[in-house]
């Protein structure tokens, strides 16, 4: 019975992304999902801080900074992070990222953009962006800007 109900959620998901008419609706979709899929589990006030910690900061948090801040060490956030969201804490900074990211591209506001888009190197920049909407920076901006 779980499966069937794990199962039909998937699906509904699934449905979402596909009627999604933007990159920022879909990484919605996916960031409400896992935070959806918590309900009905047991409290962690760990993982919830550190929810917190990666929302507040709109993903931008280093990962082993938030471990330090929240007195644990990586390997047991991670593993209690996955267990209640269902994903890494680094993959669920990179998706809210990406999100105000691209909301900021889309309002136009370029100061927050530039901040969001303070990655290591450019390399690894266009790898994640190319990763979330499969286009690179440039061709998202071209497409973006002819549907103005």
């Amino acid at each position: 019975m779980n499966d069937l109900v794990k199962d039909y959620h998937l699906s509904l998901v699934q449905e979402q992304l596909l009627e999604s008419s933007g990159d920022v609706q879909r990484l919605a979709c996916i960031e409400q999902f896992l935070l959806t899929n918590m309900t009905g589990r047991e409290a962690d006030k760990l993982v919830e801080a550190a929810i917190d910690l990666i929302d507040n900061s709109q993903g931008t948090i280093r990962i082993e900074a938030m471990a330090r801040q929240l007195n644990t060490s990586l390997s047991p956030l991670e593993k209690r992070f996955r267990a209640i969201v269902g994903t890494t804490p680094k993959k669920y900074a990179t998706i809210v990222r990406m999100k105000r990211m691209l909301q900021a591209l889309e309002i136009n506001d370029k100061q927050k953009a530039d901040y969001l888009l303070d990655f290591y190197d450019q390399s690894h920049f266009i790898h994640q962006f190319k990763k979330f909407t499969s286009l690179t920076p440039q061709q998202y901006y071209k497409q973006y800007r002819k549907a103005d």
